[in-house]
């Protein structure tokens, strides 16, 4: 988890009840995720519930139609 500001975490959730066996099997689902495009956003995710650190790539019915058919129906 290179590149979070672990300090800042701390400061804000050291005395929050987190429950350990929750957080990691939490964890391990974003991280087997593959919307997921940002994994060193899990935990502040996590911490915050605020879905922005994860990065999610997801596309609407209408977006996956229209490539659909644009590449004529080839992946």
């Amino acid at each position: 988890m290179k590149g979070l500001n672990w300090g800042t975490l701390q400061d804000s959730y050291l005395y929050a009840k987190l429950d350990p066996a929750k957080t990691e099997k939490e964890a391990e689902g974003l991280i087997m995720d593959d919307d997921v495009t940002s994994k060193a956003g899990i935990y502040p995710c996590i911490l915050t519930r605020k879905e922005k650190h994860l990065n999610i790539r997801t596309f609407t019915p209408a977006m996956r139609q229209k490539v659909h058919e644009r590449q004529s129906g080839e992946c």
